[in-house]
């Protein structure tokens, strides 16, 4: 009889502890509600989130073992439904989960802009170049063919060149947003960046290092100022060939040289028959400088747009 009572004792025990899980489920399961996150943008979703479906659902349901042991068994469910260039994303758990999502689609948003804004930085420049030398190529009087055909062969090049450096360069930073929008899900975004800023604000150069820092800029100053190969300002150009191989300097291993044949606008030149190392422009109502005083004349340029290298040249010179 003993023995019937303590099982029956024990079958009540374990249903009473069946009974208060459930109850306990129950009253988690109150706590699950549905939220949609309408008009994200399906650039946000089909390069950031779904790329990282994976990643962010781990996430967040690791947060159920750190917040709430107890909600492991109802991991969130995140939904995506695309109404032509818009997203509809629907969670469906707990508030922590939704907190969550919100903080890390505010990340990813941000990124995203910042990630624009350098594109259209980077266009934007690239335009302001093109703008320079047109402004460039119409202060040049000249009525000759060749001058017009030259004009347009340049700005076609120029162009396909721009078109081609924007693609490697938004290329580049996709790459480098990739790797921002992993750390964004995970917080390392947050951690990392802290952590540089502390470094870059927190650490301050020794004495030691700031003085060869100094020892170094004043050693660069002092040959640039004395050496006469780093005379004066501008791109130099010779029409004797053997005037530039001057400026070069042999390989070290199989002892060429390079030197190259440019297109260069002179427009107006001013004409000078001395050297004078502090100029830092052409003299106003001129477009070049025209150096007569030595044995070969130079032509100088202070504008990046007024010379296009034509000619590569790898040359050795070789004793007969």
């Amino acid at each position: 009889m003993g023995k019937v009572q303590n099982e029956r004792k024990k079958l009540e025990e374990e249903v009473k502890q069946f009974k208060d899980k459930q109850n306990k489920l129950k009253q988690i399961k109150t706590g699950i509600h549905t939220v949609n996150y309408e008009k994200i943008s399906s650039q946000l979703v089909d390069n950031y989130l779904l790329s990282n479906h994976n990643l962010l659902f781990n996430y967040l349901k690791n947060l159920s073992t750190k917040i709430n042991p107890q909600s492991t068994d109802y991991p969130p469910q995140i939904i995506f439904e695309k109404n032509q260039t818009m997203y509809t994303i629907t969670v469906t758990s707990f508030q922590y989960h939704y907190d969550q999502f919100k903080i890390i689609l505010q990340r990813i948003q941000s990124v995203n802009n910042s990630m624009q804004s350098a594109k259209d930085y980077y266009q934007q420049y690239l335009n302001r170049i093109i703008r320079s030398l047109m402004i460039t190529f119409l202060q040049v009087q000249s009525k000759t063919r060749y001058w017009f055909l030259y004009k347009n062969i340049f700005s076609n090049n120029i162009k396909e060149k721009i078109k081609e450096y924007v693609s490697m360069f938004n290329i580049f930073i996709e790459e480098q947003i990739k790797t921002l929008i992993e750390q964004c899900i995970s917080k390392q975004f947050i951690k990392e960046n802290i952590s540089f800023q502390r470094i870059k604000t927190d650490k301050k150069p020794t004495e030691k290092s700031a003085s060869t820092a100094q020892e170094m800029i004043e050693k660069i100053t002092y040959i640039f100022q004395s050496n006469p190969e780093y005379k004066g300002h501008g791109a130099y150009f010779a029409d004797n060939p053997q005037k530039s191989h001057k400026y070069t300097k042999a390989d070290e291993n199989d002892q060429t040289r390079v030197i190259f044949y440019a297109k260069v606008l002179l427009g107006i030149p001013s004409v000078q028959n001395k050297d004078n190392s502090n100029l830092t422009s052409a003299s106003i109502g001129s477009h070049s400088v025209q150096g007569t005083g030595g044995d070969d004349e130079e032509y100088i340029v202070y504008r990046y747009g007024q010379a296009l290298p034509y000619l590569k040249i790898i040359y050795k010179i070789i004793d007969v």
